[in-house]
């Protein structure tokens, strides 16, 4: 797997991009990106967050900065998801996700 940004050493929650192959049947094969959390206690990802790799990896940047809970990651997703605007918005203007 490809990884995208990381944390900087010392932070709490380390999140990143990585790249998945998902298999479906009405799709078939295609290249995915995930969105990996790693924390004291292990790591969990979230799979097939988007195929655009751009998207997660600015996502994983400002989850790193923000340093955002774990517990609110999959709501803090679907909403960047529903509104990918907004991640541009929030990144530009430092906002909190």
């Amino acid at each position: 797997m490809k990884q995208g940004k990381i944390a900087l050493p010392g932070q709490m929650w380390e999140y990143e991009a990585v790249e998945e192959r998902v298999t479906r049947p009405d799709l078939g094969e295609y290249a995915s990106w995930g969105l990996r959390v790693r924390t004291a206690e292990g790591a969990v990802t979230l799979h097939d967050v988007s195929v655009e790799r751009r998207f997660v990896e600015q996502l994983a940047g400002l989850l790193n900065d923000r340093q955002l809970e774990p517990v609110h990651l999959q709501e803090v997703v679907e909403g960047f998801v529903s509104y990918p605007e907004e991640l541009e918005k929030a990144a530009a203007n430092g906002e909190k996700a």
